[in-house]
């Protein structure tokens, strides 16, 4: 009778000690096993990642550290967000058990802008200011902005002596954002040879131009922006760079683009 009270002691023991579903033979303390289902944590929503609650200790006290849930809740709180997913309480605050990532690319249209030195502002297709278009960013915190922008010259003036010329036209990109303006100067050069009899021609050769910019945004939040061309004075290209091949080239080839990367929560410097 000892040794029957004995065995049933251990195989109790045992089978508290190791828990397995869906396996007869669990590998640790707790074996899930399933060929189509999930395993669903407690589903919660967190107000703050430094605050434990809506979640408590059924035995009192705080929570214990390794407490896992899923959190429904988006809260903007500055270095506190939180944002839906899983979340591990540390035993001070909850972390995210998840990356927080968001990139996202705004193109030009395929229409090429052919750019005029008598107007200002001129919109990029696709993302100027007639398309009325906004970023919406998913967490709190810093995002880069990178601007690609390419310029090509229009045609140059033939010359008033001489086989050949060369020059420059230029101009300035203006990347506007909620409210702020970021400009871009930029350059390309044309030429014009006849030294071997047969006139030739070199424009609208491109060159791409970068501008980054890094800004401190808010989650859940729609930003306007628009990207425009100013071409500068251009006597030295055919009608003064306002009309027919004097014209300068924008995204010829290969379209200008934004691009927003999420880079940086505020908790980062802390």
């Amino acid at each position: 009778m000892k040794i029957l009270r004995y065995i049933l002691a251990l195989s109790s023991f045992t089978a508290i000690a190791q828990v397995g579903i869906g396996t007869s033979t669990p590998n640790g303390i707790l074996e899930i096993n399933s060929p189509n289902s999930g395993l669903v944590y407690p589903v919660v929503a967190l107000t703050a990642t430094n605050l434990q609650g809506p979640v408590s200790n059924p035995n009192s006290g705080s929570i214990v550290a390794g407490t896992v849930v899923y959190n429904t809740n988006l809260n903007n709180s500055g270095t506190e967000s939180v944002y839906p997913g899983t979340y591990m309480w540390d035993g001070n605050k909850w972390i995210p058990q998840f990356s927080k990532r968001q990139s996202e690319i705004y193109f030009q249209n395929a229409t090429v802008l052919r750019t005029e030195s008598d107007l200002s502002d001129q919109d990029v297709l696709g993302i100027g200011v007639s398309d009325n278009k906004f970023f919406r960013t998913k967490y709190d915190g810093f995002y880069r902005i990178e601007i690609r922008a390419n310029f090509g010259a229009g045609r140059v003036n033939s010359p008033v002596t001489g086989a050949d010329n060369a020059a420059f036209q230029d101009g300035t990109f203006k990347f506007t954002f909620n409210g702020s303006t970021y400009h871009l100067n930029v350059k390309s050069i044309s030429t014009y040879d006849d030294s071997s009899g047969s006139t030739i021609f070199y424009e609208g050769v491109w060159k791409e131009s970068y501008l980054v910019v890094y800004v401190d945004l808010v989650a859940a939040t729609d930003y306007y922006f628009n990207l425009t061309f100013s071409q500068s004075p251009s006597p030295a290209f055919v009608d003064g760079g306002n009309s027919g091949d004097g014209r300068g080239y924008v995204g010829k080839d290969v379209p200008c683009s934004i691009e927003f990367t999420y880079v940086e929560d505020y908790t980062a410097d802390n």
